[in-house]
Protein backbone atom coordinates (compact mmCIF):
# COMPACT_ATOMS: atom_id res chain seq x y z
CA UNK A 1 0.00 0.00 0.00
CA UNK A 2 1.07 3.53 -0.67
CA UNK A 3 -0.41 6.94 0.14
CA UNK A 4 -1.10 9.47 -2.59
CA UNK A 5 -0.42 13.19 -2.31
CA UNK A 6 -4.07 13.89 -1.45
CA UNK A 7 -4.31 11.21 1.26
CA UNK A 8 -5.74 8.54 -1.03
CA UNK A 9 -4.52 5.04 -0.17
CA UNK A 10 -3.60 2.69 -3.02
CA UNK A 11 -3.53 -1.12 -2.76
CA UNK A 12 -1.59 -2.52 -5.70
CA UNK A 13 -0.96 -6.13 -6.74
CA UNK A 14 -0.03 -8.92 -4.35
CA UNK A 15 -1.27 -12.50 -4.37
CA UNK A 16 -4.51 -14.36 -3.83
CA UNK A 17 -5.18 -17.38 -1.60
CA UNK A 18 -3.74 -19.75 -4.22
CA UNK A 19 -0.48 -17.73 -4.49
CA UNK A 20 -1.38 -16.32 -7.92
CA UNK A 21 0.15 -12.94 -8.64
CA UNK A 22 -2.36 -10.10 -8.99
CA UNK A 23 -2.46 -7.15 -11.38
CA UNK A 24 -5.25 -5.45 -9.46
CA UNK A 25 -5.18 -1.90 -8.19
CA UNK A 26 -7.61 -0.18 -5.83
CA UNK A 27 -7.91 3.18 -4.14
CA UNK A 28 -9.58 4.54 -1.06
CA UNK A 29 -10.04 8.28 -0.75
CA UNK A 30 -9.70 10.07 2.59
CA UNK A 31 -13.48 10.22 3.10
CA UNK A 32 -14.45 6.99 1.29
CA UNK A 33 -15.98 4.06 3.16
CA UNK A 34 -14.28 1.40 1.03
CA UNK A 35 -11.91 0.70 -1.82
CA UNK A 36 -12.74 1.38 -5.48
CA UNK A 37 -11.30 -0.56 -8.41
CA UNK A 38 -8.71 1.11 -10.64
CA UNK A 39 -7.38 -0.04 -14.01
CA UNK A 40 -5.22 -3.16 -13.59
CA UNK A 41 -1.45 -3.01 -13.90
CA UNK A 42 -0.01 -4.11 -17.27
CA UNK A 43 1.51 -7.14 -15.52
CA UNK A 44 0.85 -8.86 -12.18
CA UNK A 45 3.22 -8.32 -9.25
CA UNK A 46 3.85 -9.73 -5.81
CA UNK A 47 6.81 -9.03 -3.57
CA UNK A 48 7.04 -5.56 -5.10
CA UNK A 49 7.42 -2.12 -3.58
CA UNK A 50 5.24 0.88 -4.39
CA UNK A 51 6.24 4.48 -3.68
CA UNK A 52 4.82 7.89 -4.49
CA UNK A 53 7.30 9.97 -6.46
CA UNK A 54 7.78 13.69 -5.97
CA UNK A 55 5.78 14.08 -9.21
CA UNK A 56 2.72 12.50 -7.52
CA UNK A 57 2.82 9.33 -9.63
CA UNK A 58 2.95 5.85 -8.05
CA UNK A 59 5.98 3.71 -8.97
CA UNK A 60 5.83 -0.09 -8.65
CA UNK A 61 9.29 -1.62 -8.50
CA UNK A 62 10.38 -5.27 -8.43
CA UNK A 63 8.24 -8.31 -7.87
CA UNK A 64 9.23 -9.98 -11.14
CA UNK A 65 12.10 -11.61 -12.94
CA UNK A 66 15.04 -10.05 -14.79
CA UNK A 67 14.02 -7.26 -17.14
CA UNK A 68 10.81 -6.52 -15.25
CA UNK A 69 9.98 -2.87 -15.97
CA UNK A 70 8.97 -0.30 -13.40
CA UNK A 71 5.20 0.32 -13.60
CA UNK A 72 3.97 3.88 -13.19
CA UNK A 73 0.41 4.89 -12.25
CA UNK A 74 -0.68 8.46 -12.77
CA UNK A 75 -3.58 9.31 -10.40
CA UNK A 76 -4.53 12.30 -12.59
CA UNK A 77 -5.00 10.31 -15.81
CA UNK A 78 -5.77 7.03 -14.00
CA UNK A 79 -3.52 5.22 -16.45
CA UNK A 80 -0.51 2.90 -16.21
CA UNK A 81 2.72 3.26 -18.19
CA UNK A 82 6.02 1.42 -18.01
CA UNK A 83 9.49 2.76 -17.36
CA UNK A 84 12.89 1.17 -17.86
CA UNK A 85 13.72 -1.95 -15.88
CA UNK A 86 16.16 -1.44 -13.00
CA UNK A 87 19.65 -2.94 -13.44
CA UNK A 88 18.69 -5.74 -11.04
CA UNK A 89 15.16 -6.87 -10.34
CA UNK A 90 14.38 -7.20 -6.66
CA UNK A 91 11.60 -8.93 -4.79
CA UNK A 92 10.63 -8.00 -1.23
CA UNK A 93 12.71 -4.82 -1.29
CA UNK A 94 11.73 -1.64 0.47
CA UNK A 95 11.23 1.53 -1.51
CA UNK A 96 12.06 5.12 -0.65
CA UNK A 97 12.01 8.49 -2.39
CA UNK A 98 14.66 11.12 -1.68
CA UNK A 99 13.78 14.85 -1.62
CA UNK A 100 15.48 15.25 -5.02
CA UNK A 101 13.06 12.68 -6.52
CA UNK A 102 15.46 9.74 -6.75
CA UNK A 103 13.66 6.45 -6.10
CA UNK A 104 15.60 3.80 -4.19
CA UNK A 105 15.12 0.05 -3.78
CA UNK A 106 16.60 -1.13 -0.49
CA UNK A 107 17.42 -4.71 0.41
CA UNK A 108 15.32 -7.46 -1.06
CA UNK A 109 16.41 -10.51 -2.99
CA UNK A 110 17.03 -11.78 -6.49
CA UNK A 111 17.65 -15.48 -6.97
CA UNK A 112 19.88 -15.29 -3.91
CA UNK A 113 19.52 -13.20 -0.80
CA UNK A 114 21.10 -9.78 -0.99
CA UNK A 115 21.12 -6.56 0.91
CA UNK A 116 21.79 -3.69 -1.43
CA UNK A 117 20.70 -0.17 -2.26
CA UNK A 118 20.20 0.98 -5.85
CA UNK A 119 19.03 4.28 -7.25
CA UNK A 120 16.37 3.64 -9.88
CA UNK A 121 15.25 6.94 -11.35
CA UNK A 122 14.79 10.62 -10.81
Amino acid sequence: MVAGADGTTYAIGGQDGQSHELATAEERGPSASGFATLPSMPSPRRGHSAVRGTDGRIYVVGGGGPGTPVLVFDPKTRAWTTAAAPPTCYAYAGGAVAPDGTIYALGGETNMYINDVIALAK
